[in-house]
């Protein structure tokens, strides 16, 4: 199997911004430390249009490139449709766990078989006696922005909107839990908003490239590492004290996403990363309604039931979130005593532009006594 060289500059089309993008699983691919110097990222892709791949797949674009690997937008001949693969870059392919990890990735995935979870459909190693290895797994293509990206162009979700998609991300991580699958970096840029054949939106959860079984006998802290697996902005404290992962973990992680959509920012921001997964060891989160005032209580509190440090304090079961958010609306209407306020406000407001253009100065008479101070309790 011979591939031409790539030309550099070959644009990646997981830069493109809008409901145009094309993204397959990338994050973890495009973030996990590999060994790689800091120059290899901006080596040359690995294939370029046109390259055929076992004479089955075509390569029609680049989607996304880090440190450890790319994804590309092929066409399956055998399956007749467009497909992500995602594959190792050259230089880390002799990384001892770079194969193994990418092998489990697709057995823990393939357990878990929802319509709200990016399907995986082959690995593929060929030229393991070469000089040039290939190791490649295929997915779902996915087109549509993150969750992140929507977040970040639209603002806060706190409309009608913002209950079906907790329910389908619900339902993404409720299936994996039921195969004993922990997603271990679920976050707002590994779910993808889709839109389905009827045209309706479908959420998908993607990237289980840091998951990990914890079905009895099966290893539950993998890869082997000394310091933190997963996105520091997301992760639960358990995973920042290297603690034993379970269902919990995504719970939190759930919850961290549930108050970026209501508030527009992450409830732990700090000067680095590691800060940032720091801070939820030291003090609690702050409410979501201080950044979002008028949040429904019901909301409020089942988001910091989903960020409780102690990961026996959480929702048992990812579901019970769902139960507690309830039906009603995510941000209250203003109560009738508050509106009330409001409207007097509005027309005494009304009120002093009128007098002030009709040239009356509002004054108290010198005679009447100054208001007493406010009370002090």
């Amino acid at each position: 199997m011979q591939f031409l060289p790539c030309p550099s500059g070959l644009p990646a089309r997981g830069s493109d911004s809008g409901a145009g993008r094309v993204n397959g699983e990338t994050q973890t691919l495009l973030s996990a430390a590999s060994g790689a110097g800091p120059g290899e990222a901006w080596q040359e892709p690995c294939f370029r249009p046109g390259d055929v791949l076992l004479e089955r797949f075509c390569v029609r674009a680049l989607l996304a490139r880090g440190g450890m690997g790319e994804v590309y937008d092929v066409r399956d001949a055998a399956l007749g449709a467009r497909v992500a693969l995602k594959t190792l870059r050259a230089s880390v392919l002799g990384h001892p766990l770079a194969r193994a990890q990418f092998r489990r990735e697709v057995l823990l995935a393939r357990r878990v078989t929802h319509p709200n979870v990016c399907r995986l459909f082959e690995f593929f190693l060929s030229g393991d006696d070469g000089p040039s290895p290939l190791v490649f797994l295929t997915m779902e293509l996915l087109e549509g922005p993150t969750l992140s990206e929507h977040l970040s162009r639209e603002g806060p979700v706190a409309g009608p909107d913002a209950l079906p998609l907790v329910q389908q991300m619900v339902a993404a991580l409720a299936a994996a839990h039921r195969e004993g699958v922990v997603h271990r970096d679920f976050k707002s840029g590994n779910v993808m908003l889709v839109r389905g054949f009827d045209g309706a939106r479908r959420v998908v959860v993607t990237d289980f490239g840091l998951a990990c079984g914890v079905r009895p006998g099966e290893t539950s802290d993998w890869p082997p590492h000394t310091g933190m697996v997963g996105s520091p902005l997301y992760m639960a404290p358990e995973q920042v004290t290297g603690a034993p992962v379970s269902p919990a973990t995504d719970v939190y992680a759930l919850g961290v996403v549930l108050y970026e959509m209501v508030t527009g920012t992450v409830p732990f921001l700090g000067d680095s990363l590691v800060e940032s997964a720091l801070q939820r060891l030291r003090r609690p989160a702050e409410a979501p309604s201080h950044r979002r005032p008028g949040l429904s209580p019901r909301w409020e509190r089942a988001i910091l039931r989903c960020l409780e440090l102690d990961p026996r304090r959480r929702f048992e079961k990812v579901e019970d979130v769902l139960q507690a958010l309830g039906p009603g609306p995510v941000v209250l209407p203003p109560s009738p005593r508050n509106l009330r306020r409001a409207v007097l406000g509005t027309g005494l407001a009304a009120a002093l532009a009128l007098a002030a253009s009709e040239g009356t100065l509002l004054r108290r008479p010198a005679d009447a006594p100054a208001s007493p101070p406010a009370a002090v309790r």
